[in-house]
Order: structure tokens, then C-alpha cells, then sequence
């Protein structure tokens, strides 16, 4: 039998850039609902991205925050901000699974600060 076991700080790491990935694309579509250029989508997706877990890094009096010490929070956001941007029109009618992103990236950051 083959052993897929995860070290507990990758499996934590790979769930915090889930989640970060999960509400750039939430903060990618609300921007091409408002008709934003490829710029604003992306700054949008980035800001909705990593304030979270910002914020949450903050409260937990961790410094830097991760979003500002390792760069693939950024490059996450701003990858899924493109990738938005190229597919909206085939993925517009897919917004409800899209919308279930968001409450996954919540329950991600919620088991992530419960550790």
C-alpha cells in the first residue's frame, strides 16, 4: 500500500493558498460584473485574496504577514485573475459553483486559524 501522508505545515500551506485562490475568484468575477479592465481585476482579486488572510496573520500577531513574505499568495491571485478574466464568458453561467468558492474559502481560513 502506498503511504500519501502530508507533512501537518504543507497540508495548512496548500489549504491557506486553496482558500486564497478560492476568494480571488470571487473578487474576479464581482470585478467583471462592474465592468473592470484587466487591471481592476486583478487588484480586485488580489485585494479580496489576501486581506483575509492578512488580517487574520495580524490578529494572530504574526509579522510579516504571510501575503507579504512568501510571493505565491500574489502570484496565486493574480494567476486566477487572469485565468477569470480569459474564461468569464464560458464560466458566467457556472456562478453558483463559483459562489460555493467563496463559502470554501471561508470554511478553509476558519480551519486554518482553528490550528
Amino acid at each position: 500500500m502506498v503511504d500519501f501522508s502530508v507533512p501537518a505545515d504543507v497540508f495548512i500551506y496548500i489549504l491557506d493558498l486553496f482558500g486564497t485562490m478560492a476568494f480571488a475568484v470571487t473578487g474576479a468575477f464581482k470585478a467583471i460584473e462592474h465592468k473592470s479592465d484587466i487591471v481592476g481585476i486583478i487588484i480586485l482579486a488580489t485585494i479580496t485574496g489576501v486581506a483575509g488572510g492578512t488580517i487574520r496573520d495580524i490578529v494572530l500577531g504574526e509579522f510579516p504577514t504571510n501575503s507579504i513574505s512568501d510571493p505565491a499568495y500574489v502570484i496565486i491571485t493574480v494567476a486566477t485573475a487572469v485565468v477569470i478574466f480569459f474564461l468569464y464568458s464560458h464560466l458566467k453561467k457556472h456562478w453558483n459553483v463559483f459562489l460555493k468558492f467563496d463559502a470554501i474559502g471561508l470554511g478553509v481560513f476558519t480551519i486554518i486559524g482553528a490550528t
